[in-house]
């Protein structure tokens, strides 16, 4: 018995003469195969979520088996004929032989289709300030894979459409619903909503005032109502999103808002100056020649050019270091320089005054002595301008047995009857220097 095809020698020795003869004999394959036939690839989907799958067998004999495979048989019935498919995956039948060369095997692919594919209309809809239509046509790629589109009002009344709900016209605002229905027999559904127009509001213009010396102008716009999102133009600036400006320098200022849809909103705005210090005095340098201690009061500088005290801080320095910080007034007693600087409590800009401080030494004093044999009055003023000074650069003080009298009239009155044999008048002047400005 011979299993395999070729050529196959037959040798016959005669063990008497040792004569052989040869015969040679082929054997050609000739096999009668089975097949089996489970047809082709199918697809699961919405509309068709199972399907029979049937073997065909051909030329079967009884001493050969068959057998499915695969995700959804089920062992009790893998020798049937016709299986029923509920789960994708690859499906097989095969045919075992007593001999492994006439086995067969069919197999198919089972693949699910259950995509959904949500139309490319947006949640919410709006009327524009020039627009009270709104039109709808899904793209082709969608709607390719989709067999109609239904349309529908809040009340679920049915809206009529051409091609199979690929457009809608709307023309009110309120909720819509929509339906649609795929090839795959799978279907989606949602609503959206058209919101009729709404003109922009402002709610706030928030202005800061801006420095003359340099621009710290800022203006910052809050819309109450209106279609996001906002977009903003400073003066034919490049529309933007943010609603902030700053680094401006005082004037009008035009803003245009613009909504959505790009309706504008004009917003006019004007960004005023703040109060600036008498910049005539920055740097200036004035000489004061004392004879006594002196305070000089800052604020009476600011007051003299009408500007607030209140509104400035001040720093005192002698020589280059600071002293009396934070306040207004400083008394001196030395000479040097001094210097006063004026801070503008805005935080615009700085002044800054230098005195150059002599001493004065030329006369503190000057005591006269009289003779009355009447009475006598006495003017201070002829005595000031001998001395080179005008009636109104001093203060007098009048004293008699060293008690001050009639303190700050220009005369005095020696009366012969009171004050004969009083021991000694004594009239001093004083240059007014107990506050400098």
């Amino acid at each position: 018995m011979v299993n395999q095809d070729g050529e196959y020698i037959l040798t016959v020795k005669n063990i008497k003469d040792g004569c052989t003869v040869h015969d040679t004999l082929y054997v050609k394959k000739n096999l009668d195969l089975p097949s089996v036939d489970i047809g082709v690839d199918h697809v699961l989907n919405c509309r068709k979520d199972t399907l029979q799958l049937e073997a065909i067998l051909n030329k079967f004999k009884s001493n050969y088996s068959f057998k499915w495979t695969g995700a959804g048989i089920n062992p009790n019935n893998e020798r049937d004929l016709k299986q029923v498919i509920r789960i994708p995956g690859i499906y097989s039948v095969s045919i075992t032989t007593p001999n492994p060369e006439c086995n067969a095997v069919d197999m198919v692919n089972i693949t699910i289709d259950t995509n959904t594919y949500k139309i490319s209309i947006e949640d919410t809809l709006w009327f524009s300030c020039d627009n009270k239509i709104i039109s709808f046509r899904e793209d082709s790629t969608t709607f390719t894979k989709l067999d109609s589109i239904s349309w529908s009002d809040a009340l679920d009344n049915r809206i009529p459409t051409n091609d199979k709900g690929r457009s809608i016209t709307l023309t009110k605002e309120g909720r819509y619903k929509y339906l649609s229905y795929q090839k795959n027999g799978c279907f989606t559904f949602g609503s959206f909503v058209v919101i009729p127009y709404t003109t922009i509001k402002v709610d706030q213009v928030i202005v800061n005032p801006s420095c003359l010396s340099h621009p710290t102008g800022s203006i910052k716009i809050n819309v109450l109502e209106g279609t996001g999102p906002f977009k903003y133009s400073l003066d034919g600036s490049p529309a933007d999103t943010i609603s902030f400006f700053s680094q401006l320098i005082p004037g009008i200022y035009n803003i245009n808002i613009y909504d959505r849809f790009g309706c504008p909103k004009l917003v006019t705005v004007e960004i005023k100056s703040l109060i600036v210090l008498p910049t005539t005095l920055d740097n200036q340098t004035l000489s004061l020649n004392i004879c006594q201690d002196t305070i000089i009061d800052a604020k009476e500088i600011l007051r003299r050019n009408n500007f607030n005290p209140d509104s400035a801080s001040y720093q005192w320095s002698f020589n280059g270091t600071d002293i009396n910080i934070g306040q207004s007034m400083t008394k001196i007693s030395a000479t040097g320089r001094y210097a006063i600087k004026f801070i503008n409590k805005n935080g615009c800009e700085t002044v800054t005054v230098f005195y150059h401080v002599t001493q004065d030494n030329n006369i503190n004093t000057v005591t006269n002595e009289f003779n009355l044999c009447q009475d006598t009055i006495i003017s201070a003023d002829s005595l000031i301008k001998e001395l080179g000074f005008k009636p109104s650069d001093v203060t007098i003080q009048w004293k008699l047995d060293n008690v001050e009298i009639n303190n700050g009239q220009s005369t005095l009155k020696i009366d012969k009857g009171v004050h004969l044999n009083s021991s000694l008048s004594i009239l001093k002047f004083v240059r007014p220097l107990s506050i400098y400005s």
